[in-house]
Protein backbone atom coordinates (compact mmCIF):
# COMPACT_ATOMS: atom_id res chain seq x y z
CA UNK A 1 0.00 0.00 0.00
CA UNK A 2 1.06 3.42 1.29
CA UNK A 3 4.45 1.96 2.65
CA UNK A 4 5.25 0.76 -0.84
CA UNK A 5 4.14 3.66 -2.93
CA UNK A 6 6.31 6.03 -0.74
CA UNK A 7 9.47 4.08 -1.20
CA UNK A 8 9.02 3.74 -4.89
CA UNK A 9 8.79 7.52 -5.36
CA UNK A 10 11.86 8.00 -2.86
CA UNK A 11 13.66 5.87 -4.85
CA UNK A 12 12.18 7.40 -8.19
CA UNK A 13 13.61 10.63 -7.07
CA UNK A 14 17.14 9.08 -5.87
CA UNK A 15 17.27 7.88 -9.37
CA UNK A 16 16.40 11.57 -10.86
CA UNK A 17 18.79 13.11 -8.79
CA UNK A 18 22.32 14.44 -11.00
CA UNK A 19 25.24 11.89 -9.64
CA UNK A 20 28.46 13.51 -8.28
CA UNK A 21 30.85 13.92 -10.69
CA UNK A 22 33.94 13.38 -8.36
CA UNK A 23 32.85 9.95 -7.49
CA UNK A 24 33.63 9.19 -11.22
CA UNK A 25 36.65 11.42 -12.05
CA UNK A 26 38.75 12.13 -8.75
CA UNK A 27 42.14 8.94 -8.88
CA UNK A 28 44.77 9.24 -6.43
CA UNK A 29 46.83 9.28 -8.83
CA UNK A 30 45.62 13.01 -10.84
CA UNK A 31 46.42 15.48 -8.42
CA UNK A 32 44.12 18.29 -10.38
CA UNK A 33 41.24 16.04 -9.86
CA UNK A 34 41.96 15.89 -6.18
CA UNK A 35 42.55 19.49 -5.70
CA UNK A 36 39.28 19.81 -8.01
CA UNK A 37 37.22 18.11 -5.63
CA UNK A 38 38.82 19.56 -2.46
CA UNK A 39 37.74 23.32 -3.71
CA UNK A 40 34.32 21.53 -4.98
CA UNK A 41 33.22 19.72 -2.18
CA UNK A 42 33.34 19.84 1.62
CA UNK A 43 34.70 16.29 1.83
CA UNK A 44 37.12 14.99 -0.71
CA UNK A 45 36.06 11.54 -2.10
CA UNK A 46 36.79 8.18 -0.85
CA UNK A 47 39.48 7.19 -2.86
CA UNK A 48 41.44 10.53 -1.84
CA UNK A 49 41.26 9.10 1.44
CA UNK A 50 42.34 5.47 0.57
CA UNK A 51 45.34 7.26 -1.05
CA UNK A 52 46.13 9.57 1.98
CA UNK A 53 46.00 6.37 4.64
CA UNK A 54 48.31 4.10 2.28
CA UNK A 55 51.04 7.22 2.88
CA UNK A 56 50.00 7.42 6.70
CA UNK A 57 50.48 4.14 6.93
CA UNK A 58 54.22 3.96 5.04
CA UNK A 59 55.60 7.10 6.52
CA UNK A 60 54.15 5.71 10.02
CA UNK A 61 56.33 2.66 9.29
CA UNK A 62 59.38 4.71 8.06
CA UNK A 63 59.33 6.35 11.66
CA UNK A 64 58.80 3.42 13.92
CA UNK A 65 62.14 1.88 12.34
CA UNK A 66 63.58 4.93 14.40
CA UNK A 67 64.50 8.20 11.94
CA UNK A 68 66.27 9.95 14.29
CA UNK A 69 64.72 13.81 13.27
CA UNK A 70 62.12 14.84 10.81
CA UNK A 71 61.73 18.26 9.40
CA UNK A 72 57.90 18.95 8.35
CA UNK A 73 57.07 21.93 5.94
CA UNK A 74 53.70 22.91 5.68
CA UNK A 75 51.73 25.56 4.02
CA UNK A 76 48.99 27.34 6.60
CA UNK A 77 46.34 27.63 3.09
CA UNK A 78 46.65 24.07 2.18
CA UNK A 79 42.82 23.53 0.52
CA UNK A 80 43.56 20.08 0.06
CA UNK A 81 44.56 19.40 4.06
CA UNK A 82 44.83 20.95 6.52
CA UNK A 83 48.91 20.64 6.67
CA UNK A 84 49.59 23.28 9.06
CA UNK A 85 47.58 20.90 11.92
CA UNK A 86 48.50 17.61 10.92
CA UNK A 87 51.99 19.14 11.30
CA UNK A 88 51.36 20.45 15.03
CA UNK A 89 49.73 16.95 15.43
CA UNK A 90 52.90 15.15 14.23
CA UNK A 91 55.44 17.31 15.84
CA UNK A 92 53.21 17.24 19.57
CA UNK A 93 53.04 13.02 18.87
CA UNK A 94 56.91 12.91 17.90
CA UNK A 95 58.45 15.32 20.51
CA UNK A 96 60.76 18.32 19.93
CA UNK A 97 63.78 16.35 19.56
CA UNK A 98 62.32 13.81 17.01
CA UNK A 99 59.91 16.54 14.48
CA UNK A 100 60.57 20.48 14.08
CA UNK A 101 57.47 22.01 11.75
CA UNK A 102 58.24 25.24 9.71
CA UNK A 103 55.09 26.65 8.19
CA UNK A 104 54.59 28.52 5.40
CA UNK A 105 52.57 31.70 6.10
CA UNK A 106 50.15 31.29 2.85
CA UNK A 107 51.44 28.70 0.90
CA UNK A 108 49.07 25.97 0.07
CA UNK A 109 49.79 22.05 -0.86
CA UNK A 110 52.45 22.31 -2.84
CA UNK A 111 52.96 25.98 -2.18
CA UNK A 112 56.44 24.75 -0.27
CA UNK A 113 58.30 24.34 -2.89
CA UNK A 114 58.11 27.69 -4.81
CA UNK A 115 59.69 31.60 -4.20
CA UNK A 116 57.44 31.95 -0.82
CA UNK A 117 59.55 29.23 0.77
CA UNK A 118 63.91 28.70 0.17
CA UNK A 119 63.42 25.16 1.27
CA UNK A 120 67.58 24.60 0.67
CA UNK A 121 67.74 27.62 3.72
CA UNK A 122 64.96 25.85 5.72
CA UNK A 123 67.16 23.04 6.03
CA UNK A 124 69.85 24.20 6.62
CA UNK A 125 68.83 26.26 9.25
CA UNK A 126 67.14 22.90 10.87
CA UNK A 127 70.33 20.72 10.70
CA UNK A 128 72.34 23.44 12.30
CA UNK A 129 69.71 23.89 14.96
CA UNK A 130 70.06 19.61 15.46
CA UNK A 131 73.88 19.90 15.44
CA UNK A 132 74.01 22.89 17.96
CA UNK A 133 71.42 20.22 20.14
CA UNK A 134 73.67 17.50 20.14
CA UNK A 135 77.08 19.53 20.76
CA UNK A 136 78.75 18.27 17.20
CA UNK A 137 77.82 16.90 13.70
CA UNK A 138 74.64 15.91 12.63
CA UNK A 139 74.44 12.04 11.19
CA UNK A 140 71.96 12.05 8.20
CA UNK A 141 68.23 10.84 8.83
Amino acid sequence: GRARGAQAREAARERARPRRLLRRRARPSRGRDLVAAAQISSQPPKCWFDARFANLRAGCGLLEEGWEALLVVAGTADALLRSDVEAARLAARLGPQRCSVHLVEGAGHAGTLDARCDLRAVIGRWEAERAARSGGAVAAS
